[in-house]
Parts: structure tokens; C-alpha cells; sequence
């Protein structure tokens, strides 16, 4: 049995029934087309149930199971992994089976699977796909070819101070030896203005760092399936709240709109 998959682009692999086999929608795929091309660094601000945690573990899989040309870049022996670190453990948990549930349906890449864990899926090629909660000191040290923050704006340590700052801080440097191969996707639902998440989409929506994408969608715009009127009476209920869990708008104190 070889131990890997053909190399395929990530949106080649989710239209594959033998591999990712996931539809996805116009923006969805929008989304993952940047990854798939680069470059390094992509901030997404989506609103709610748009799929980012599901988005985010394709791009996982991509990497551990479809990507041969990061192989080369450890050590013989040294296991990579793609890491994802979620706002608790469960959401971490979440990432790891939303992932199963796509690798294990895979006529290809469900051979691959070594073990399973509720926090980490070990492959046979080498490679690992792990997630753990922000107040983990979990997964520094490792050579993380993939790093993926989900709902960064929300992150919090266990004394309720924002955490998104020393998880990049501490993980990026991971990522250093793949260079431009590796991907770092921050994504979430904006809350607020200030923090890392929101500083970090200004700068790169800016232009101010170079090899770094940033997208702000609505949920209508990435899931169509959403229901316009479940959404207007969400609107209706909580104008200020909805601009920014479903427009994904930055929204300061009084409701003021901050532009990116």
C-alpha cells in the first residue's frame, strides 16, 4: 500500500469523489482558491454558520495528504502537522471530527489514517492533523506547515484576556522552515475593533504586509443556504449585533462602523 495520496489542488481534491469529495459554493470556493494559491497568510472575516471551521479543515487535509512537496522539508522521521487552535476545547474538537468525517468517507485517503484521537489524526505518510484550545501550550516546538486560528476574534485565556496575540506570537515561528509553502489561515466573526484579529485584517487589507490575503464576507454570501427570513428577524431583533455576526462588519462602542 503506498503510503501517499497523488498530489491535487485543493479545489481539485473537494470535487473529487475519490478524495475531499465536499461541495462547495461560489464563495466558498473563492476562499479556498487563495489558499490553494497563495499566498502565505489569509484573514478571513465571515459571519456566522458560513462553514469557516469546515473550510479550515479541507485546507488541513490538503496539506497533510495532498501536498508531497512539504514532506521534503522535515527531518527523516519528523512528523509535520497541520495544527488548528480553536476558543475551547470544544470547538478544537470539532475542527478534528468535521475533518474525520471527510476523511474517513475518502475511497483514497481513508487508508492513509493511522490513528484517531478526539484531538489528532495521525497519517501513515508522516503528517498530522491536530487542534487544541487557545489555552493550550500545546503544539510550540512542532514544525507546523499548516496553522489555522479559528474564530481568532474570540479568543480568551482562562483569566478571560484576549489570547489570539501569544498563540500567533508563539505558532507562526512554527510554520518558518516551509517558507512560502506554508499556510496560516486566521479566520472569524469580528468582535470589535481592537485585538489581534482586527488588527491584523486592517494591516492586511492595507496592503501593509506583503504575501497576505484578507476577505470580509457576509454569511448569505458564503452559505446561500441561509434563510433571508430567519436572517431578518435576526436583523430586526439586533441591528447592531447582526452587522457584526452576520455582515462580518468591525462595529465599535455605539454601534460605529470601523473600516478596515
Amino acid at each position: 500500500m503506498t503510503l501517499h495520496a497523488p498530489p491535487k489542488g485543493l479545489l481539485q481534491a473537494c470535487d473529487d469523489a475519490r478524495l475531499l469529495n465536499f461541495p462547495l459554493w461560489p464563495k466558498q470556493r473563492e476562499l479556498l482558491r487563495a489558499v490553494e494559491n497563495g499566498p502565505r497568510l489569509h484573514v478571513w472575516a465571515v459571519g456566522r454558520r458560513s462553514g469557516k471551521t469546515t473550510l479550515s479543515a479541507l485546507a488541513a487535509l490538503w496539506d497533510c495528504l495532498l501536498r508531497p512537496d512539504l514532506d521534503g522539508l522535515v527531518r527523516p522521521g519528523e512528523r509535520r502537522y497541520a495544527v488548528c487552535v480553536a476558543t475551547n476545547l470544544r470547538q478544537a474538537r470539532l475542527f478534528v471530527a468535521a475533518a474525520r468525517s471527510v476523511v474517513e468517507r475518502s475511497p483514497l485517503l481513508a487508508r492513509l489514517v493511522e490513528s484517531v484521537t478526539d484531538d489528532e489524526i495521525l497519517f501513515r505518510n508522516g503528517s498530522a492533523l491536530a487542534a487544541f484550545p487557545a489555552t493550550s501550550r500545546g503544539a510550540r516546538g512542532w514544525p507546523i506547515s499548516s496553522l489555522l486560528l479559528d474564530e481568532a476574534a474570540h479568543m480568551v485565556d482562562t483569566e478571560g484576556n484576549a489570547a489570539a496575540e501569544q498563540v500567533y506570537r508563539a505558532l507562526v515561528p512554527s510554520t518558518a522552515q516551509f517558507g512560502d509553502r506554508a499556510r496560516v489561515i486566521v479566520a472569524s466573526t469580528p468582535w470589535g475593533t481592537g485585538g489581534l484579529f482586527a488588527d491584523l485584517f486592517a494591516k492586511v487589507a492595507a496592503g501593509d504586509l506583503d504575501d497576505a490575503h484578507a476577505v470580509t464576507a457576509t454569511s448569505a454570501e458564503v452559505n446561500p443556504t441561509l434563510d433571508p427570513a430567519f436572517l431578518s428577524r435576526e436583523h430586526a431583533r439586533d441591528p447592531e449585533a447582526f452587522r457584526a455576526e452576520y455582515l462580518a462588519e468591525f462595529v465599535g462602542s455605539g454601534g460605529a462602523y470601523i473600516d478596515p
